[in-house]
């Protein structure tokens, strides 16, 4: 993905034979583009492309990814490869953006050559439509993303111990997955796809996110969107934007028991949920970078 002034045309439907020699005239005829790119290997698939003129949006640490993906310890030879050619690309562009908090202050101490820029997700509150009677306690929604299934299957494996049981209720595609012999012994509804997201969340408590990865969890601030409290696992509260201690808590049988018991607490950490979405931290993240931008294309 690239910044090109509006009046290029470019015919994704050429003859194969074609795109290096468009690819260039590109080049030639617009040397001061702006390449906004999609993660450190997307400056690989971009042919001789002048880096100090790039902008890489991460999402992901994607040698700590391969890691949790593969099973791997960050001390292991493969992930340390994959971390310095990652960093090694980085480090040559002009502007790298991280969604998440934690990977911001990590990119400051790692890379000297572009600027850091912080800029978490940006969603408005959301209200509810259709019905909004309450008929679970929590709600897992998720995709078939591998880090979703082994994510809700570890959760289930630990809840089936608790000596509480709150109404559970899971959806999306990640339903295919769900080991069967514990969704029923834990007695969790699986609902699988679910069209009309407003009205799924207007029937639940709060939400869960036991999915360990890297970045931002988009699921935790879709749900805070709804004005839904979230228990997650500590490396989904590390990478959210600060002061989300009054609406994501931690995922425990005592923290979720104590919340859902607590009718007055629910609703302030509901009330705490919207504030937090659309709170100053966001919105002043996004404007310093549309400041950067301007910057950058100025001193072409």
């Amino acid at each position: 993905m690239f910044f090109l002034p509006a009046d290029v045309k470019y015919d994704c439907a050429m003859e194969p034979t074609r795109i290096t020699p468009e690819w260039s005239k590109i080049k030639m005829n617009y040397p001061d583009a702006i390449y906004f790119v999609n993660y450190a290997d997307g400056l690989t698939q971009l042919n001789g492309i002048n880096l100090d003129r790039t902008i890489v949006d991460t999402h992901d640490l994607m040698f700590r990814s391969y890691g949790l993906q593969s099973n791997k310890s960050v001390w292991r030879s493969s992930v340390i490869r994959r971390f310095r050619r990652e960093f090694s690309l980085l480090n040559a562009t002009s502007i790298v953006i991280a969604i998440a908090f934690n990977e911001a202050t990590f990119f400051k101490l790692m890379l000297t050559g572009p600027t850091i820029c912080y800029v978490p997700p940006h969603m408005k509150p959301v209200g509810y439509s259709g019905n909004t009677v309450l008929t679970a306690d929590i709600l897992f929604l998720g995709s078939a993303n591998a880090k979703n299934i082994r994510g809700i299957n570890s959760f289930l494996s630990e809840f089936r111990n608790w000596r509480t049981c709150p109404r559970v209720v899971i959806a999306g595609n990640v339903c295919d997955h769900v080991d069967r012999e514990l969704a029923i012994a834990t007695r969790v509804e699986l609902k699988g796809y679910v069209e009309d997201l407003s009205a799924l969340y207007g029937t639940v408590r709060a939400v869960i996110c036991p999915v360990e990865g890297t970045g931002v969890n988009i699921k935790v601030m879709e749900a805070l969107a709804y004005g839904k409290p979230v228990f997650a696992c500590a490396p989904a509260i590390a990478g959210l934007p600060p002061g989300s201690e009054t609406c994501v808590f931690p995922l425990t049988e005592e923290s979720v028991q104590s919340l859902l018991t607590d009718t007055s607490g629910l609703d302030r950490a509901s009330q705490a949920a919207f504030d937090y979405i659309d709170g100053p931290i966001i919105r002043q993240s996004w404007s310093s970078l549309l400041d950067k931008l301007k910057y950058l294309a100025m001193k072409g």
